[in-house]
This record gives structure tokens, sequence and C-alpha cells, in this order.
């Protein structure tokens, strides 16, 4: 493995943000700038890794529906989560997004996203989960909700396999697509 790291500094973005995200679609980088509501990209050069001239992208983020994390499918299909419940789809990372769950199945702020094939969930807080199996079309609340703590992670494994970590320590997992919720047992359960 590489034994050293190189910082690159993105013109834009202040020393004061926290980036919640970043992720390679294509040949581009894509770091998110929830303050500045949006994303900043850079190409990456194929020889040596090393990202090029950044871009600042805000085209099609709402205000206030900032983006908080990134799931990238191709180069020419990535998703964001929100604040208020937002959910974007670019199918050109260049030139923004669109809104494709405008606050509509939920307005709590959402956390994390990740999918598999046709099914896309995003966690948030007060335990909120919402989903899409037909990749992003329709979008609805699971059945129940594992926990009234801000959820911070999520990992789809299939239509009905989902796992998901929260505030507390919790680790949830369902095998039904979110009609039922169970903890996993060993020495880190309720942990």
């Amino acid at each position: 493995g590489r034994q050293s790291w190189a910082a690159v500094n993105i013109p834009g973005l202040g020393g004061t943000q926290d980036p919640t995200g970043i992720d390679i679609a294509g040949y581009f980088l894509i770091v998110l700038d929830t303050i500045g509501n949006g994303y900043y990209y850079a190409p990456i050069n194929p020889l040596t890794g090393v990202p090029g001239a950044w871009t600042n992208v805000t085209a099609g983020f709402v205000a206030g529906g900032q983006p908080n994390d990134i799931y990238v499918v191709s180069a020419n299909e990535v998703y964001f989560c929100g604040q208020g419940g937002y959910v974007y789809r670019s199918t050109d990372i260049t030139a923004g997004v669109t809104p494709i769950n405008s606050a509509s199945t939920t307005t709590t702020d959402l956390t994390r996203i990740d999918g598999f094939e046709d099914t896309i969930v995003c966690v948030g807080e007060s335990g909120v989960i919402i989903k899409s199996v037909n990749r992003g079309l329709t979008f609805s609340t699971v059945t129940t909700f594992p926990t009234s703590n801000t959820l911070r992670g999520v990992d789809v494994r299939d239509s009905f396999r989902y796992w998901t970590v929260g505030g507390g320590g919790g680790v949830w997992y369902t095998m039904d697509g979110g009609a039922t919720w169970s903890q996993p047992t060993g020495s880190f359960a309720g942990a």
C-alpha cells in the first residue's frame, strides 16, 4: 500500500466547512459541500490519480436541501440525499442534479444513502428510513423504524436486506425490506 498522503486543496471550500461525502463517478472525484449547497468535482488523472481543476456545482439543489451523502451507480447515475428529506439524481455530474424526492416522503434530514440494483435506501434523523424499489421513481417510508435516534450509516445488500447504524451505538438489520428490524447477537450487540 501507499506509505504517504498528499493534501489537495479545493479552492472555495473554506476551512470551517466539513464535507460529508466523497466518491468517484467515472473519471471525476466528487466532494460534497454542504454549506455551499452543492458539490465540487475534479477530473482525475488516469496515470497519477491526482485531481485536476475543481468546479463547484449547485444547479438543481433546493435552498435548505443541501446534500449530505452520495451514492454512485455509474458515471451517468449518481444519487444524493440531503437536508429536509430531499433526494437528487444526476445523469451528468458536470451539469448538476434533479430532485427526485422533493421532501414529499419525509421532511426529516437524510444523512446517508446506499443502494443495490433498483433499490435505494436513505436513512436520517429520528430513525427515518425511506426507500425506492424502482431506482428512484418513487419513494416510501419503510414499515417500521428500528430506533428514534439519528441513523448515521446504511448498507444495502439486496432488495430486502439492509443494515443501519445510529446514535447510542445501535446496529440493526432487516431481512424483509424494513417491515421488521433485529439487532445482531454477540459481544457487540447493543454496545
